[in-house]
């Protein structure tokens, strides 16, 4: 027989068993909703269960629900709950609780006979209710791949943020600091809902104030690294203002919800987080025509704020637009680090050049009117500053001339008849247009 035969052979018999071994598991799935939470084991039996045909997405009813499995076709299988959230769960086999599974990503009972299982789900957050049931073989294969991709997706991870925090030290651009605390909340959110801290063996208690945590800052950094790479407080200065308050409300929420852990608190907690990102998104919408990076960013935060609330949010209010999975998450959470990442880079180098000729078309400015202060009186370079479209103000251009000279912010408002704090306003819009950190740069710009 060739080898190639043999390699058919082998991928038909594969196939066969993969066939064969999804088959083997339970054929019936039932469900039945104990609003009262008034029964148990033992009258379980009296009511009269729903087949499970999807996943139970009931949003907030903090009510016991009742699972009925049978007609096994294997003995050793496994029944798992694929939600972090679902934590109080108690399984029974002829009247007899079995133990939850130790140091699983997600609430896992093993089942070793073929008899009928009931399992008893106590919701105390979102209703969202996916069950596995899988023969052992196929279990542990679907976990060990399963760990596999995660690996994968979060070694991808820690890889972009080293890169990005690479091109900090070296560009000293502060959007790639935000953006890689942006992406390290993100990631640390989807570890937490990958179930990574209940198989560390971390409390449930802990876990949920962890989370709260965490989401509270994946706000305040999408915040602060929109309002960076978008350059907000250029076009809409009052919009931080805005998004600051979200952010002091989301807060609020997580103190609350940490306090007494009323789940309400944890959902408008999470909606708040998704309406400070909207916010930015719509911004960029505004300033799509200004520049190509705005674009790029309004592409890639558009595609995964929609996943994350296909994934989050929805499941919090009992509807679902689309069945969204971990991994498809994950996997629009690689396009969207390639093109962020890549974006910053690029805002980065176009901002250089833009700077670069807007320094450059100042200092040219302020060697002009240099020039024409020495011929003609005050009144009339105001008036020609006036009638010509200038990238400084006639107050701007005094102050940056006195600067030159060696004067202090005190001194200027003394020579120019205003106050200390007007100076500095003055003075920060300056620095922003020659893009410049210090007042010792000026005279170096003017004069070179």
């Amino acid at each position: 027989m060739s080898s190639n035969t043999e390699k058919l052979f082998l991928l038909a018999f594969l196939c066969i068993t993969s066939v064969t071994l999804n088959m083997l598991t339970a054929q019936n799935i039932s469900y039945y909703k104990d609003f009262d939470k008034n029964l148990n084991i033992e009258t379980i039996d009296n009511v009269e269960f729903k087949t499970y045909k999807k996943t139970i997405n009931d949003g907030l009813n903090t009510f016991n629900y009742w699972f009925k499995i049978d007609d096994f076709k294997s003995k050793n299988n496994y029944i798992q709950f694929k939600n972090a959230h679902i934590t109080n769960a108690i399984a029974y086999q002829s009247n007899l609780p079995i133990k939850t599974e130790e140091f699983e990503r997600h609430t896992t009972f093993k089942i070793t006979n073929p008899e009928t299982v009931y399992i008893k789900v106590n919701i105390t957050k979102e209703a969202y209710i996916p069950i596995k049931v899988s023969t052992t073989t196929n279990f542990q294969y679907n976990e060990k791949k399963q760990i596999l991709f995660t690996g994968f997706y979060y070694g991808f991870a820690l890889v972009i943020l080293l890169i990005n925090l690479f091109y900090f030290l070296n560009f000293r651009d502060y959007t790639f600091l935000y953006y890689s605390c942006f992406l390290l909340t993100i990631t640390i959110a989807l570890f937490i809902s990958d179930g990574l801290l209940n198989l560390l063996g971390v409390t449930q208690t802990m876990i949920d104030f962890i989370e709260t945590s965490d989401h509270f800052l994946v706000s305040v950094t999408a915040l602060i690294f929109a309002t960076s790479y978008l350059q907000i407080e250029n076009y809409y200065p009052k919009l931080k203002y805005l998004s600051l308050v979200l952010v002091i409300i989301i807060g609020i929420l997580s103190v609350c919800y940490v306090a007494n852990f009323n789940f309400k608190y944890f959902i408008y907690l999470e909606t708040l987080v998704f309406i400070v990102c909207l916010i930015y998104i719509i911004a960029a919408g505004f300033l799509f025509k200004r520049n190509n990076f705005s674009k790029i960013f309004l592409l890639a935060y558009s595609f995964i704020l929609v996943l994350g609330f296909c994934y989050y949010v929805s499941k919090l209010y009992g509807f679902s637009i689309c069945e969204i999975t971990s991994n498809q998450v994950k996997i629009g959470g690689i396009i969207e680090m390639l093109v962020l990442s890549y974006a910053v880079v690029y805002r980065t180098k176009a901002l250089k050049i833009e700077n670069k000729e807007i320094r450059n078309a100042i200092v040219n400015y302020i060697k002009e009117i240099n020039e024409l202060s020495k011929t003609v009186n005050k009144q009339t370079v105001k008036k020609t500053i006036k009638n010509r479209k200038t990238l400084l103000s006639f107050r701007e251009t005094e102050i940056m001339q006195l600067i030159a000279k060696g004067q202090t912010n005190k001194e200027i408002a003394l020579t120019l008849h205003i106050s200390e704090n007007t100076v500095k306003y003055h003075v920060k819009n300056i620095y922003t247009k020659l893009n410049i950190k210090s007042r010792k740069e000026i005279p170096v710009i003017i004069n070179k």
